[in-house]
């Protein structure tokens, strides 16, 4: 099954993963998934590796994903809060 979502993405801030690695973090992906990521705004992708559960703060209400510094380098981001699209495939 094919999984698609559209939302705001913003950067890891805390030092627990690894800016320099296309790393994210996801509300319902199983940690290990490998999401494309796409800006809206340029249409550039990078896959990403989800390497834990995005935690339920009020930082993160309107985030659909996190993603580490070397993603939004990659995806050209102007801002710290950017329009993705995400997309990945579930195991049924």
């Amino acid at each position: 099954m094919q999984v698609t979502e559209t939302g705001i993405a913003s950067w890891i801030q805390d030092g627990q993963v690894n800016q320099d690695k296309y790393y994210g973090l996801h509300r319902t992906a199983p940690i290990g998934t490998i999401m494309k990521v796409t800006n809206r705004m340029n249409n550039q992708f990078v896959y990403v590796k989800i390497v834990g559960v995005l935690p339920d703060t009020g930082d993160n209400d309107n985030v659909i994903i996190k993603v580490s510094q070397a993603v939004s380098n990659k995806l050209n981001a102007l801002d710290a809060h950017y329009q993705v699209e995400v997309s990945y495939g579930l195991m049924q």
